[in-house]
C-alpha cells in the first residue's frame, strides 16, 4: 500500500506540475516463463513481484541500463567478455523487463542529453496521437450527447500532458460506451 501511495504521489507531481519523475532501482535475476515455454531467467526490478508489477503498469517508461558486453575468443582459445559502453534498453525482451510509451529507439546510449531529447520528441508524438484519438471520440460522443461533448471539449482544452490526455480519452470512451449501452437497452 505504501508503494501505491508513492506511485500516486509521483503521478500527482508529474501531472500537476509537469515534472519528469525518474526512479532509479537495482535489478535482480528472476525466473520467468509461461505455459508455452520452459522457465528461463531475466533481469527485473529488485523489489517484491507485486511492487514490480505496479511500477511497470503505472509508469510510462521502465528502462533497463546495462553494460553492452561482447564475447571474443582470446589467445588461449577461451571465451572472454569485454565492453565499456553503457546502454539503455527501452523495450522488454526475454532477457530484461523494460517498456516505454514514448516511441523511444529500442536501444540508446546511457546519456541524459540523448534520453531527455528522445523523451520530449516521443511525448510530442504520443500527444499528437492522443489528440487525434480524442477528436475522433468527440465526434462520436457529439452524435450521442452534444452537451457531454461540449463539456469534454472544455476539459481537454489546453491540455498537453500525455498522462492527463490519456485519462481524458478513457473518460470520453467510457461515456460513449455508457451511452451506447443505454441506447441498446432502450431499443432492445
Amino acid at each position: 500500500e505504501e508503494f501505491r501511495r508513492l506511485v500516486h504521489l509521483l503521478e500527482t507531481l508529474r501531472s500537476r506540475h509537469g515534472f519528469w519523475v525518474i526512479v532509479n532501482a537495482h535489478a535482480k535475476i528472476e525466473n520467468a516463463g509461461s505455459a508455452e515455454t520452459d522457465e528461463y531467467q531475466r533481469w527485473t526490478l529488485k523489489v517484491d513481484k507485486r511492487v514490480a508489477g505496479l511500477i511497470v503498469e503505472s509508469f510510462d517508461a521502465v528502462l533497463f541500463a546495462r553494460l553492452e558486453i561482447f564475447v571474443a575468443e582470446n589467445k588461449n582459445k577461451k571465451m572472454k567478455g569485454f565492453g565499456d559502453v553503457r546502454v539503455l534498453e527501452t523495450e522488454g525482451s526475454a532477457a530484461w523487463v523494460a517498456k516505454n510509451r514514448y516511441k523511444l529507439p529500442k536501444r540508446m546510449s546511457l546519456s541524459w542529453d540523448e534520453l531527455s531529447a528522445a523523451l520530449a520528441r516521443g511525448a510530442g508524438e504520443v500527444g499528437a496521437t492522443l489528440h487525434a484519438e480524442i477528436n475522433t471520440a468527440m465526434e462520436k460522443l457529439s452524435a450521442l450527447d452534444s452537451d457531454a461533448a461540449t463539456k469534454a471539449r472544455e476539459a481537454c482544452e489546453g491540455v498537453t500532458d500525455t498522462g492527463r490526455l490519456s485519462v481524458l480519452l478513457n473518460k470520453i470512451n467510457a461515456g460513449i460506451a455508457a451511452r451506447e449501452r443505454s441506447a441498446d437497452n432502450t431499443n432492445g
